[in-house]
């Protein structure tokens, strides 16, 4: 039995299905941020040649962060705009859409983006109100016009 909501309907969910659809968001986080830890290695190994080799920036490097945080963002926003699905959303068949269902805007997609930031480094709480809102929605679905919605499995 899916639990979990599908691309057509945001429905109110009981708290047993809204944990389930919790964890499964979590899980896709989890896969995604490996992925990220991929990339991150990659877009250093690209800036090697011009440091000599170096793979250890300064204690503190202002410009290797914002690169490495343009790479994050980066990801997010090119695969989420071109088919809604991370490789994470994908592998738990989970997509991002607009609230009437459609596809969303790079407005839209930057919002999401900076919301679910936020909510991290808000100690968690903005993903955490997944467990509390009566759709299982986080704080950016919440304030912007997305959705995480399910997709079904494909038929044989």
């Amino acid at each position: 039995m899916n639990d979990s909501p599908d691309i057509s309907t945001l429905a109110a969910m009981n708290a047993r299905t809204r944990l389930r659809w919790f964890l499964r968001r979590i899980a896709c986080a989890v896969y995604d941020g490996l992925i990220l830890i991929a990339l991150f290695m990659f877009a250093t190994a690209l800036l090697m040649p011009f440091t000599g080799g170096a793979i250890d920036p300064p204690p503190y490097n202002l410009l290797f962060d914002l690169y490495l945080a343009l790479v994050g963002c980066g990801y997010f926003l090119l695969v989420w705009k071109r088919d809604g699905q991370t490789l994470g959303m994908r592998a738990w068949r989970l997509r991002v859409i607009s609230k009437d269902g459609g596809k969303l805007g790079a407005g839209d997609l930057l919002l999401r983006l900076a919301l679910g930031l936020v909510g991290w480094l808000a100690l968690g709480i903005g993903w955490l109100w997944m467990l509390v809102d009566k759709q299982g929605r986080g704080w950016q679905d919440l304030v912007g016009n997305s959705a995480l919605a399910s997709v079904p499995k494909p038929k044989k």
